[in-house]
C-alpha cells in the first residue's frame, strides 16, 4: 500500500494520506529534502546539512537515524534505507544515483 504525501513548503505542512502531520522544523526539512530528490541516495551528512542549515557535528549524524524512525512512526513511509549509504525517497522509481551526486 502506497502512502500519499503532500508537502507544502509555503505553509510548512505535510499531509499524509489526507491527514496533516505535525513535525518539528528539522523533521519537516528532512522530509522536504528527500522528497525533492526522489530516488537519490543521500548520506546522513547531506541530510543533516540540509535539515540544520550547515549541518551538525559528526556525532550528531546518528540523529538522522532517530529522525527517520520518528517520521516512519508518524506515517511517512516513503523514506527508505540504503544499506551503507544513507536514505532516499521512494517514489516507485529505482534508485538513480550515488551519494556524491
Amino acid at each position: 500500500m502506497t502512502t500519499r504525501v503532500v508537502i507544502d513548503r509555503g505553509r510548512r505542512t505535510i499531509t499524509c494520506d489526507g491527514e496533516t502531520v505535525r513535525l518539528s522544523a528539522v523533521l519537516f526539512e528532512i522530509v522536504a529534502y528527500l522528497a525533492e530528490h526522489p530516488g537519490m541516495v543521500r548520506s546522513r551528512d547531506q541530510i543533516m546539512h540540509a535539515a540544520c542549515e550547515g549541518g551538525g557535528k559528526d556525532n550528531d549524524l546518528r540523529a538522522v537515524d532517530s529522525s527517520i524512525k520518528r517520521l516512519r512512526r508518524r506515517g511517512i513511509r516513503s523514506i527508505r534505507s540504503y544499506y551503507g549509504g544513507g536514505y532516499y525517497w521512494d517514489d516507485g522509481i529505482p534508485v538513480l544515483g550515488a551519494i556524491n551526486q
